[in-house]
């Protein structure tokens, strides 16, 4: 865990690699098994109609074009993609175009 902490400003520079990142162990180690991967479209979304004073806390650092390079990998792959997000359940219209914006 502190070797991580460490390492974030040297993955943030290009000089690390980002062991968070593991698509590439993940290919390796799932060969030839049908791997589905969620991506999550939107970053800093908390989602909406959440109450409470810490509901900003749900909200991701990351989202899909932080790994954008490795869609097209997966995809072609086979791995199934989806989009996963916090409001999937009310807001599929928004996840839908999401999903088309970053597959094209």
């Amino acid at each position: 865990m502190w070797q991580a902490a460490a390492s974030l400003p040297f993955v943030y520079f290009g000089w690390v690699k980002d062991f968070w990142s593991p698509f590439e162990w993940y290919l390796r180690v799932e060969k030839d098994l049908a791997a589905t991967y969620f991506l999550i479209p939107f970053k800093g979304c908390s989602g909406e109609y959440v109450p409470g004073k810490r509901a900003a806390w749900r909200a991701t650092a990351y989202d899909a074009g932080d790994v954008q390079s490795w869609i097209a990998v997966l995809g072609r792959e086979g791995c199934e993609l989806g989009v996963h997000g916090i409001d999937a359940c009310i807001a599929s219209k928004k996840g839908a175009l999401s999903c088309r914006e970053l597959l094209n």
